[in-house]
């Protein structure tokens, strides 16, 4: 049963994860790696991606390595 729950989280996991890696590049697309992603007023980059990976995000561009990290974070599917 355990095994069967995680395996479900996993495969919703990989499914979310798809889905942001593709709005992703639509919005790269769209705006260009320049495109600045900030919250308005403040002095802060992403704050949880900053706590977390370190990595300051402050333009488009500057999600690549966040989604490749994030992309290698997953675990593997595991069948049942």
């Amino acid at each position: 049963m355990s095994k069967l729950i995680a395996s479900a989280g996993i495969r919703g996991a990989h499914k979310i994860f798809a889905r942001v890696e593709s709005k992703y590049k639509e919005t790269l697309d769209k705006y260009g790696p320049e495109q600045e992603v900030a919250f308005p007023n403040t002095g802060y980059f992403l704050p949880i991606i900053y706590g977390i990976l370190g990595i300051p995000v402050a333009k488009l561009g500057d999600m690549e390595e966040v989604i490749k990290r994030s992309k290698n974070l997953l675990p593997q599917l595991v069948k049942i």
